[in-house]
């Protein structure tokens, strides 16, 4: 990584090896499936107060 370019561009830089490791893997997988089942989406309807009853294939989102 060229750390120079990046930071002469404000674009913060940290390296942790071994620290948070297993936590940063986790959080990706969360977001990968939280993003492919569309929970964000399927929340922010119900908070909406659309939801009128049992719709199955609404928010299915795609299988991984």
């Amino acid at each position: 990584m060229d750390v120079p370019a990046v930071t002469a561009s404000s674009i913060p830089v940290g390296n942790t090896p071994g620290v948070l490791t297993e936590t940063t893997s986790e959080m990706a997988v969360a977001l990968t499936f939280a993003a492919a089942r569309r929970v964000v989406e399927a929340s922010r309807y119900l908070a909406d107060g659309r939801f009128t009853g049992s719709l199955p294939g609404l928010f299915l989102g795609k299988l991984l």
